[in-house]
């Protein structure tokens, strides 16, 4: 499990956060053919996803997080 001890709107933002690591290691397993790292960008996106379920309100990176789910489409 991929774990940091940052706030929630820090581990979604964009490109500090683990939507960036997600975003990278989807476009690097593309680049490299691997499973391996396409299996591991989905399951940070599936954690970073879960973190918005903890919060009553939306934090303000959820735009970049849709932006990014819409760029991987």
């Amino acid at each position: 499990m991929f774990s940091v001890k940052n706030t929630i709107s820090d581990l979604v933002s964009f490109l500090g956060g683990t939507s960036g690591i997600s975003l990278f290691l989807f476009y690097a397993s593309q680049f490299n053919n691997s499973e391996k790292d396409y299996n591991r960008a989905f399951s940070i996106l599936e954690e970073t996803v879960a973190l918005y379920s903890q919060t009553a309100v939306a934090p303000p990176s959820l735009a970049k997080m849709g932006w990014m789910l819409n760029h991987l489409d």
